[in-house]
């Protein structure tokens, strides 16, 4: 099965002569936000995703998935350089999967023993209460709340991005011999995430952002993860119950390399609602806002190592920086080209991302691009966002 390759390659890459060290294999829904992080952090990417957009084309070879989602990843992982190899979101929800991809390369992420214990909601919510946090109660499926059903939501235990949880009220899914789902009460707060790294020694707080979810500006389905905004400063005290929450989740797990927890933070009071055992989403906001190379970091983690702080690059931005990702309204047709070849430079801050290719057909629901846009405030930055989004 052949690559295929779009644009001309980065010049400080080398694609011809990279040695096989520095390769590395990206596996996921969407891979180009983790293919920009790892050719920050020296790596020259091969990426498998479900949409081969044309910015992930320019800075990594590019296959895209044979067969069905997720299992075509095995195919295609068969015909790859002999790399390690992450994986982005949603691929958690299939630890089966995972450790049959790690015989087939090396795994640089959570194998699937570590991925059942820490998407198990019960026994995650057990850790972090014992942190030091304030988890929502949870009920299992098979146990419905009696009332105040519009105030607990029903959620998907194979989940990804906010996708299919809906409030309880609403009729539930179709359900096969087992119940898929769990109840989580509502909670009240701003949505936040963390972004930390399990590493020999412990685990480390990389930063936080502040979550985007279901924004109507974004035409986003309710509950829908749509974007980040950060670097975030919290109080101490808040920092120290997250400090714990990370190393809580890192020892009891297993985990190793990058992974987020998803938190509602309602003034000191801190929240968790799900943790993400590999590569956030958010990453990138906080690569170039902090001046981190959070893949090297990953890199080092999954190697046994304990990994130095590095200095900032040139090109820190410092501020507040943020992406959205712009949902369709309706049924639409992509209908002209918004990055040229050769226009593309992981080093630098975007201003747009995950490009479709012309012609593209997007059903209504689906995302069709992320826009970026930095201010001095987080009220700023998010009405650049705004201003950004309306383009679409």
């Amino acid at each position: 099965m052949a690559y295929t390759k779009t644009g001309p390659p980065m010049a400080n890459l080398n694609q011809g002569n990279c040695p096989a060290a520095r390769r590395l294999i990206i596996l996921g829904a969407s891979a180009r936000a983790a293919a920009f992080s790892a050719v920050r952090a020296g790596f020259l990417p091969t990426a498998c995703d479900l949409f081969g957009d044309e910015d992930l084309r320019q800075v990594a070879l590019f296959e895209r998935l044979p067969g069905t989602y997720p299992h075509g990843f095995l195919e295609a992982l068969e015909s790859m350089p002999g790399a390690p190899f992450l994986y982005t979101g949603r691929l958690e929800n299939d630890p089966r999967l995972v450790d049959r991809l790690a015989r087939l390369r090396p795994l640089w992420g959570n194998p699937g023993a570590a991925l059942r214990r820490s998407r198990d909601p019960f026994l995650f919510s057990s850790v972090m209460a014992e942190a030091g946090a304030a988890p929502p109660a949870m009920r299992r499926g098979e146990d419905p709340p009696d009332s105040d059903l519009d105030q607990w939501l029903r959620k998907p235990l194979r989940s990804g991005g906010g996708a299919k949880i809906a409030r309880a009220s609403h009729a539930p899914p179709r359900q096969g011999k087992r119940l898929a789902f769990y109840y989580q009460r509502l909670a009240s707060g701003d949505s936040h995430s963390s972004i930390h790294v399990a590493e020999r020694a412990g685990s480390r707080l990389l930063g936080v952002t502040r979550q985007l979810v279901g924004v109507p500006w974004l035409h986003a389905p309710a509950f829908t993860w749509c974007g980040s905004i950060g670097p975030v400063l919290l109080p101490p005290p808040v920092t120290a119950v997250l400090e714990r929450a990370g190393n809580a989740a890192a020892r009891t797990f297993g985990l190793r390399g990058l992974f987020g927890i998803d938190f509602l933070l309602d003034g000191t009071r801190l929240q968790p609602v799900e943790l993400n055992p590999r590569y956030p989403a958010s990453t990138e906001i906080l690569e170039h806002g902090l001046g981190i190379a959070a893949i090297r970091l990953h890199a080092a983690a999954c190697a046994g190592e304990d990994a130095v702080p590095e200095p900032p690059p040139v090109d820190a931005r410092g501020g507040i920086l943020g992406k959205a990702v712009v949902f369709a309204p309706h049924d639409l047709v992509v209908a002209s080209r918004r990055v040229e070849p050769g226009a593309i430079d992981p080093h630098r801050f975007p201003v747009l991302a995950d490009v479709p290719a012309p012609g593209a057909t997007i059903p209504a629901g689906r995302p069709i691009i992320t826009v970026f846009a930095q201010g001095a405030t987080m009220e700023k930055c998010e009405a650049a966002l705004r201003q950004a989004a309306r383009r679409f």
